[in-house]
């Protein structure tokens, strides 16, 4: 594994993790909900059977999807 892995793996779990903190200490909309949801699923598929590197262009593409649909 590199040292972009290593970085992109922090960004996604920051992000993804405060979010879902975010979540739990004040509600604010459904959207909110669904991106962090999704971004969840994402990272777990990267980490399964996905490279990690695909996290850099789905986590925005998915925030601005979820945005535009919500």
């Amino acid at each position: 594994m590199t040292f972009l892995h290593y970085i992109v793996w922090g960004a996604a779990l920051f992000f993804a993790s405060g979010w879902t903190l975010a979540l739990f200490l004040r509600p604010l909309h459904k959207a909110y909900l669904a991106i962090v949801i999704v971004w969840w699923v994402e990272i777990i598929c990267a980490a399964t059977f996905l490279n990690v590197l695909h996290l850099l262009w789905l986590m925005p593409l998915s925030l601005f999807v979820v945005m535009t649909i919500l």
